[in-house]
């Protein structure tokens, strides 16, 4: 049986500004030990992937742990979040101990579920809430490698949590002719 052949950059139907912005990706998470990031608060890099193309955001973050020689942990939130106070926080937690340490890439699919604005405090449902997106992004901020984050909706994310991300790509629907 031929061995099946890796995706390559030239099948990512993106803009040219979304190809830069993965290749800044790449070469920042090479260098991140490099480029005097350990001066400041924030260890690792955090970036977001948006838009409705779920297809061109996995193979993208795919393509990037294939560069950087790393292993891609998909994290679906679905099997992190849980009604009980503190156990989200406590599952996350797990999930960066784990990769601590690691070439471990870690992809956080949708993103937006716990990113999403925050709210104002009504009850401890809004309280905790808010206070699970914190920590996740605290934890992602903290984490010595690269940490991605994978949403539908961009607007639909906190704009404090949007200015917290070092890189944030667009990946518009791709027309009929990329398809």
């Amino acid at each position: 049986m031929p061995k099946q052949q890796s995706a390559t950059w030239d099948q990512l139907a993106i803009s040219p500004d979304a190809a830069n912005a993965l290749r800044a990706i790449c070469n920042q998470a090479k260098n991140i030990s490099l480029i005097g990031r350990e001066k400041t608060r924030a260890k690792g890099l955090v970036t977001l992937f948006a838009g409705p193309d779920t297809n061109c955001k996995m193979l993208a973050a795919q393509l990037i742990a294939s560069e950087l020689g790393g292993k891609l942990h998909r994290i679906g939130l679905s099997s992190m979040v849980s009604k009980q106070v503190g156990e989200t926080e406590k599952q996350l937690g797990k999930v960066f101990d784990t990769a601590r340490g690691s070439n471990a890439i870690l992809l956080f699919d949708e993103g937006d579920a716990l990113f999403d604005r925050r709210t104002e405090v009504k009850d401890s449902h809004d309280r905790y809430a808010n206070i699970e997106a914190g920590y996740l992004l605290q934890r992602a901020e903290a984490h010595h490698g690269l940490v991605i984050l994978i949403a539908n909706a961009k607007s639909s994310i906190d704009p404090a949590f949007i200015r917290r991300m070092n890189l944030v790509v667009e990946f518009p629907s791709p027309d009929t002719s990329c398809r």
